[in-house]
């Protein structure tokens, strides 16, 4: 059971975590949106390879957003 009013913490918890996905890591933007790479990648003899970085640290501008 978590504390409803430690909102501060969990905003806080939120902003500083690294997340290990399946499509990478990404971290959130102060907006609260991903901010992530995304990735080039190839099918070669039925294997998804990563041959290189389309967009580094891609996020949304949070234009408009009072958290940004």
């Amino acid at each position: 059971k978590g504390d409803f009013a430690a909102k501060a913490a969990l905003y806080k918890a939120m902003e500083t975590a690294v997340i290990d996905s399946p499509r990478g890591k990404w971290t959130l933007s102060p907006s609260h949106n991903p901010v992530q790479d995304i990735y080039l990648r190839v099918v070669e003899n039925k294997e998804n390879k990563v041959i290189g970085v389309a967009a580094k640290a891609l996020a949304d501008s949070g234009a408009g957003c009072k958290m940004a």
